[in-house]
């Protein structure tokens, strides 16, 4: 949801590998390592999806690209995450 606010582009895929990383994180890192106790485990889970979105970004990423969209109409007007030419 952060990334929806900062207007950021996230396909459903993405979303969707971020949400199993951050949990599956989040489960290992208490079941598997009993870590919780010195770090709680949501800021590892949260870390793990960042690191998800940022690959993905590094692999979709264009040159010229903004970093944010320059009219947010042109996402509600297209329905789509993409912005319109």
């Amino acid at each position: 949801m952060v990334l929806r606010v900062f207007k950021r582009p996230l396909s459903p895929r993405v979303a969707i590998a971020m949400m199993i990383t951050g949990i599956a994180t989040a489960l290992l890192w208490r079941m598997g390592l009993h870590w919780s106790q010195d770090v709680y485990e949501v800021l590892p889970g949260m870390m793990a999806s960042v690191v998800v979105y940022l690959l993905s970004y590094g692999f979709h990423y264009r040159p010229g690209q903004p970093l944010f969209w320059s009219d947010p109409s042109s996402i509600e007007k297209s329905g789509t995450n993409k912005p319109s030419p």
